[in-house]
């Protein structure tokens, strides 16, 4: 096995190497030992990654006050998270109401569905809803139907071998290098 450049544990014949290479080489990720390409991420984690691939954090002012009672002031992730409110791709945890929560979760492990809309959000993916969604899990009326199909289509995000996308499934780094 030839290993990666970058990374002891991504191999060169790995279906993701070429995207763990491309992060790297777009300052999304830096070099390290281990990539952990099979580890899931949390949202503190997702967000960071987010948003040094759209714009880093130029341009940024952090509040004197956190949006959210689980994003403490001191914590690494804290400019990422604001950030990512400021420019719109978060918007933390809402109740069964619909009502935002105050609650961002950022060690929560992320799930393919919420990897889709924050992904999706982010990066301004337009909307296509035609054909329409081709996973037997993935119900029309579920919060993240449109993000899902859309991704689909757009050619971002495929299912698995089973016909299914798994949207509660944790989304893997090699996943995430990916999309």
């Amino acid at each position: 096995i030839t290993i990666a450049a970058t990374f002891k544990d991504v191999s060169s014949s790995a279906w993701y190497y070429t995207y763990v290479e491309e992060l790297v080489k777009d300052g999304v990720v830096k070099s390290a030992d281990n990539y952990r390409p099979n580890d899931s991420l949390n949202r503190a984690e997702l967000v960071k990654m987010v948003v040094t691939a759209k714009s880093g954090l130029t341009g940024y002012t952090a509040p004197a006050t956190a949006t959210f009672d689980d994003v403490k002031t001191g914590a690494w992730y804290y400019d990422y998270v604001e950030a990512a409110v400021q420019l719109g791709y978060v918007s933390g945890y809402k109740d069964s109401k619909g009502s935002l929560t105050g609650k961002f979760g950022p060690g929560d492990i992320v799930n393919r569905a919420a990897a889709m809309k924050i992904l999706a959000t982010a990066f301004k993916v337009p909307t296509t809803l035609t054909p329409a969604s081709t996973f037997s899990d993935v119900a029309t009326g579920a919060w993240y139907h449109d993000y899902v199909v859309t991704a689909y289509n757009q050619s971002i995000v495929d299912g698995y071998s089973n016909g299914k996308f798994g949207p509660a499934d944790p989304v893997t780094r090699a996943q995430v290098a990916k999309l």
